[in-house]
């Protein structure tokens, strides 16, 4: 008896090949596609950008810092305006036959032009409450303007604000102590009270004057 074959089926399995290479095909195809779309970043790659985006990131944060942190235009201004002011006044009036004081004069002075500027308003301060004095207005002068530039605004416009109230304006010290006195107001942040004498002294066309016209226009 004849054995039994098992049917042919070489038109099914071919087509089924057929459909599998087309599906391997696609497939493969839908692979480059999606790498390209979305390429595989290295570990190294991705160290590399999260270190680039740290340091791009803390550069912005030091620059912000930076800018926020500067001070006002106005301010920085101060500090460049901030001199001595001439002491040829003391200089040339000095007290007769009277030797303690041209001493603590001298001190006063000398503390002055060394730049010991919170020793030398102490030095002032004791020579304006000696009884009699005939320099007092000039002794609390240089007391409030060593007290300015110590950086105490609060003790320089204690002392000169009572100062300028009782210098008449037509004394060649009103100025300065005007001038002096607006720029404590102004390291004080008063700003509207240090503006308001701005104004009055930059009505003059002299050194003081410039100044002053100078803080105005940066002033807020």
């Amino acid at each position: 008896m004849p054995s039994r074959q098992p049917p042919q089926h070489k038109d099914s399995d071919a087509a089924g090949r057929a459909r599998y290479a087309d599906f391997e095909s696609s497939r493969d195809r839908v692979r480059r596609q999606l790498a390209a779309a979305h390429p595989v970043v290295s570990t190294s790659r991705r160290r590399r950008q999260r270190w680039v985006y740290a340091a791009a990131s803390l550069l912005l944060l030091c620059f912000f810092g930076w800018y926020f942190l500067q001070p006002p235009a106005y301010a920085q201004l101060a500090d460049d305006y901030r001199t001595r002011i001439a002491t040829d006044e003391l200089s040339t009036t000095r007290a007769v036959n009277q030797p303690t004081q041209e001493s603590l004069e001298a001190t006063a002075l000398s503390l002055y032009h060394q730049g010991e500027y919170t020793q030398a308003a102490a030095a002032f301060s004791s020579l304006s409450q000696e009884e009699d004095q005939p320099k007092q207005e000039i002794f609390v002068f240089y007391q409030g303007v060593s007290q300015w530039l110590g950086r105490d605004p609060a003790a320089a416009i204690e002392t000169l604000a009572p100062l300028q109230q009782l210098t008449p304006v037509t004394d060649l010290r009103y100025r300065t102590i005007s001038y002096v006195l607006a720029m404590a107001y102004i390291d004080n942040e008063e700003l509207s009270s240090g503006s308001s004498l701005l104004k009055k002294i930059a009505e003059k066309d002299d050194g003081l004057g410039e100044r002053a016209a100078s803080m105005l226009k940066v002033l807020p």
